[in-house]
């Protein structure tokens, strides 16, 4: 589903059960605060765009504008694709999954007419309910192209990407992962983006997070270099430089463990190689007025790994 969409549907959710502000930016912050798959900025601007927004006085206003922006989007969706039909050399596969998204996309649009109405019927559980089923029938329409080899679905910036929905669900169920930061971590592997399943997912963010711990190896030996280092220091990064080696050691097992259906393994030794970054980090905070050179190093290392464990308890489900 096209991000506009989604985040107007969350957006919506999230306001009719906490409706605590009258303000466009507060709304939005509010928003992004308790869903991760919301930014602040892209609410505010998407919002912003709308007159109706500038003058809402209230949240109401903007669950209004919220889903009839939605409803554009749906509509817009359905304009591309009824283009995309158009052209006769279309594969008979993607043809067939088209017009199933046209009909999703379609009963999309009726979804969130009636969440609108029962919205302002306030009928609060019907609205969120019906909602939601529009959010699904982005993911159904993507899933179907995945269902057949070596097809791409042309609507993929349109629905939501797969890793975008697993780190969603992964920063939902952990506090240390950061949805941001989950999906421009993975943006920047092409296997991401040609995943099917979550174990793609799985593999994608352990074997990023082994080339992230020999990266920091390296600079902790940068770090060493420096004959000025003061002696406590010094000492802490030697430490540090074990640990990280002992955590692409376990990283390396987690990923033949995973590979060879043992989870509970897997888990294990992952954790083990995240523990690592906060031993590191804290060995730093036992002398007072000593300042960690890797703090920004450990957090997205550790974070990593919390991925990789995420994305290993939402593929065992």
């Amino acid at each position: 589903m096209n991000s506009s969409l989604v985040s107007s549907i969350v957006f919506f959710c999230i306001l009719v059960v906490s409706v605590r502000s009258d303000v466009l930016i507060d709304s939005c912050g509010e928003a992004a605060k308790h869903d991760p798959n919301i930014k602040f900025d892209f609410c505010v601007s998407t919002l912003e765009g709308n007159p109706k927004a500038k003058s809402a006085t209230g949240v109401a206003d903007l669950v209004k504008v919220a889903i009839e922006t939605a409803i554009s989007n749906s509509n817009s969706i359905g304009s591309l694709i009824t283009k995309l039909l158009s052209d006769k050399g279309l594969e008979p596969y993607v043809r067939s999954c088209l017009q199933d998204c046209s009909e999703l996309y379609s009963d999309a649009g009726s979804n969130l007419g009636k969440g609108e109405q029962a919205f302002e019927g306030k009928d609060y559980r019907t609205a969120n309910s019906v909602i939601s089923a529009a959010m699904d029938s982005a993911r159904t329409c993507e899933d179907q192209f995945k269902e057949k080899e070596g097809v791409v679905s042309p609507l993929t910036n349109e629905n939501n990407s797969f890793y975008h929905d697993s780190c969603g669900e992964a920063a939902k169920h952990d506090p240390n992962i950061k949805f941001d930061f989950c999906v421009s971590t993975l943006e920047g592997n092409p296997k991401a983006k040609s995943a099917t399943d979550v174990a793609d997912l799985v593999k994608v963010a352990i074997e990023t997070a082994i080339s992230n711990s020999n990266s920091i190896g390296s600079l902790i030996t940068k770090l060493l270099s420096d004959k000025g280092l003061e002696p406590y220091v010094r000492s802490c990064l030697q430490d540090c430089s074990e640990l990280y080696y002992d955590a692409g050691s376990n990283l390396g097992k987690g990923e033949q463990a995973f590979e060879g259906k043992d989870y509970r393994t897997a888990n294990s030794v992952i954790s083990a190689a995240m523990d690592s970054a906060k031993t590191c980090e804290d060995q730093f905070k036992e002398k007072e007025g000593v300042v960690s050179p890797l703090t920004n190093e450990n957090k997205n290392f550790y974070q990593l790994n919390a991925i990789s464990l995420a994305f290993i308890n939402i593929f065992k489900k």
